[in-house]
């Protein structure tokens, strides 16, 4: 191998390495519109993957539950075909797992244990949680299977059980809402089968076609919403305040996949949506995972969320010198 190929290699996988991790900080409404202070979850040592797309299980005293999109790093890279891309691609498949996690008296939180809960020859990211009296539901994205499948999950045996489809189509980080008053549930969606379109300006409601919340829904949109910007794709829950107001969390993917997360206030009036932004947040540039923010979830007064960074000492100083001279020339970037 000669030094050029030596060199491409070690950038590659050595200096331009990333990863995500989650975080967690106190919830309550004011946390919206305030900076956020994360604290990161302390892997231990785990080597296994990473972890991204946080939804919180159960919050018990210190004790803490998250199920999240984990990235298989001791699995190697397969060959697959990208829907939406019409092109062939390297990658790493991402199971859902369940975190056990201690929260100490000083704040910090550390990871105990990974339970693997959905994997199969898909790629699976985004698990949403929903609660059906004592029955715990699962919806992740699954693109790469052309369908949007719903698992039943056994707190007993952290696994998870198909539980039918859906929708018969490809949605990327869906969030199912019947806060609109349209009479039907409503799923809010981008997609992965048209390109460009799941990390674009363009967001998808679908129609539930029984009125229940596990439908199926409606392959095609029943109505489309336009974003301001690239900020159409899902980063959580909408949020109900105590005022009434309804808010939905997406994706900031203007510069690139997943910057931040932007909160905008939604209504349903004379039967079209509406968006107003109501904060913007990115990741502390002064921590490891200063790259990326794209998922904001809640549950009771903890909420839960993820960024990614540089693993590398030196790519990660030089990135945070060109972040601090972007968000000097462009203050949009420094979030609330």
């Amino acid at each position: 191998m000669n030094l050029l190929k030596k060199y491409k290699r070690w950038e590659r996988e050595v200096y331009k390495k990333k990863a995500w991790n989650i975080g967690f900080l106190d919830y309550d409404e004011a946390a919206i519109f305030r900076p956020f202070k994360i604290a990161w979850l302390d892997w231990r040592g785990y080597d296994k993957g990473w972890f991204a797309d946080p939804f919180i299980l159960s919050a018990e005293d210190d004790k803490i539950e998250v199920l999240v999109e984990e990235m298989m790093l001791d699995k190697p890279p397969e060959k697959i075909f990208q829907v939406g891309r019409n092109r062939w691609a390297t990658r790493r498949r991402g199971r859902i797992s369940k975190l056990e996690i201690t929260r100490t008296p000083d704040g910090r939180f550390l990871l105990d244990k990974v339970v693997p809960v959905i994997e199969d020859k898909y790629h699976y990211s985004f698990p949403a949680i929903y609660r059906d009296g004592e029955k715990i539901f699962i919806h992740p994205e699954n693109g790469e299977s052309g369908k949007s499948p719903l698992f039943l999950y056994d707190a007993a045996t952290s696994t998870a059980a198909p539980a039918g489809t859906l929708c018969d189509a490809p949605l990327a980080d869906a969030i199912l809402s019947d806060a609109f008053g349209a009479g039907t549930w409503l799923c809010f969606a981008t997609r992965v089968d048209k390109p460009g379109a799941d990390c674009g300006n363009e967001l998808g409601v679908y129609r539930s076609t029984t009125g229940t919340r596990f439908g199926p829904y409606e392959t095609k949109p029943w109505k489309t919403i336009r974003f301001p910007d690239d900020s159409a794709r899902g980063a959580g829950y909408f949020l109900k305040l105590a005022d009434g107001r309804v808010l939905r969390v997406a994706q900031d993917c203007n510069r690139k996949y997943g910057a931040g997360v932007v909160f905008y206030e939604m209504k349903f009036e004379n039967g079209e949506f509406s968006a107003r932004e109501v904060a913007r947040h990115f990741s502390d540039i002064g921590s490891v995972w200063h790259v990326g923010l794209h998922t904001f979830n809640t549950f009771g007064n903890l909420a839960v969320v993820d960024g990614y960074g540089y693993l590398h000492p030196l790519k990660r100083a030089l990135y945070r010198v060109k972040e601090r001279v972007g968000r000097l020339l462009h203050p949009e970037r420094r979030g609330a």
